[in-house]
């Protein structure tokens, strides 16, 4: 068994037979609430279960310059320690209110508690102190954190992080069995792309890197001793881009993005109500009309592929969640703030609505 590595520097098309696929991705720097992990090619889409909760993390530290706090990095995974502490704007720690564990109670709880007290006090941000701990020891323990926020005017060993919720994950995805192979024969899928039922409906990031491995084993080990079963790939017709044109309105493309990622960060955020997930879909669905259009009259570019992705993404966690008459880790629902006795994954199926 060959594997081929294929560098692309900028936009190409081509076509790429193979027998079987394996398509793996983590949290990646896309708009909150939009990652486009699960994409897969229509009407290829395996089962999707659990979309609804998708939801941002605890914090991320915030851009001073930036005025919609647009975070820079994701850092709560990388500070959980000891006596860390989240202080309000006037230097009042607020996470004990809301939760005996504090600072390392559930990653959803801290979200909610940081976005309610936002909101409460209409702050821009709140402030994440670890400098009671020795400067040694933050830089050996947080460099990235400790030089990135150095760059923005920050020394953390003396200065608290603005910080605000961040999505830096996803939950769910495209379910696969104990060898990573979806219901689409040759098709694998691993990490935030699969849904392997070992995070719950709290991703837990230790459990990433153990999972990958276990899971890209498992993966390798099916492809190599079943192979030699699979048919081959059809052929496919080459790209026809002979009907359309270049874009003159690349504007069409920032803004829809812009707006994704402000409707879905303000209707399927930390705190969702039926009104504000109704209020999305519908926008999702008049942004899905408006890329088929675009699509097929222009030229594609990595932005419009990246959109279309993220559309269909965001169509998926809406649905999901008004399916979802409960809440459930990241998923909170205003109306039904309890959990249900017994967890069910709300599972989207291809060709259904």
């Amino acid at each position: 068994m060959h594997a081929k590595t294929i560098s692309i520097p900028a936009l190409a098309l081509f076509t790429l037979a193979t027998l079987s696929t394996l398509t793996a991705c983590g949290g990646d720097p896309a708009p909150p609430e939009t990652g486009p992990n699960p994409t897969l090619p229509e009407p290829s889409r395996g089962l999707l279960p659990s979309m609804d909760i998708s939801t941002p993390t605890e914090w991320g530290d915030e851009k001073p310059t930036v005025p919609d706090g647009y975070q820079i990095e994701a850092i709560a995974k990388d500070m959980k320690i000891p006596r860390q502490t989240l202080l309000l704007p006037n230097g009042e720690r607020f996470m004990p209110r809301f939760d005996e564990r504090a600072e390392l109670a559930p990653r959803d709880v801290v979200a909610r508690a940081i976005d309610h007290e936002m909101k409460r006090l209409g702050a821009d941000c709140l402030y994440l102190d670890i400098s009671h701990k020795p400067a040694d020891f933050i830089i050996e323990h947080f460099p990235t954190v400790y030089a990135k926020c150095l760059q923005l005017g920050l020394d953390i060993t003396r200065d608290p992080i603005p910080v605000v919720p961040a999505a830096h994950y996803t939950c769910g995805g495209v379910i696969i069995d104990r060898d990573g192979r979806t219901d689409v024969p040759g098709l694998y899928a691993l990490g935030e792309t699969g849904f392997t039922g070992l995070h719950g409906a709290n991703r837990m990031a230790s459990n990433s890197l153990l999972e990958c491995f276990v899971y890209g084993r498992a993966v390798a080990e099916h492809i190599g001793e079943h192979l030699h079963d699979l048919p081959e790939p059809r052929e496919a017709a080459p790209w026809d881009d002979s009907k359309v044109t270049d874009s003159d309105e690349d504007v069409v493309i920032s803004h829809n993005w812009d707006e994704l990622r402000r409707f879905m960060w303000d209707y399927v955020g930390i705190v969702r109500t039926t009104k504000r997930l109704e209020r999305a879909q519908h926008r999702v669905e008049m942004l899905k009309k408006e890329i088929t259009e675009y699509y097929s009259n222009y030229h594609i570019s990595n932005d419009l592929l990246e959109l279309r992705n993220l559309v269909v993404i965001a169509d998926l966690i809406i649905r999901s969640a008004l399916q979802r008459k409960e809440s459930r880790g990241l998923h909170f629902m205003r109306e039904f703030p309890d959990a249900d006795p017994v967890g069910k994954d709300s599972v989207l199926v291809p060709g259904r609505p």
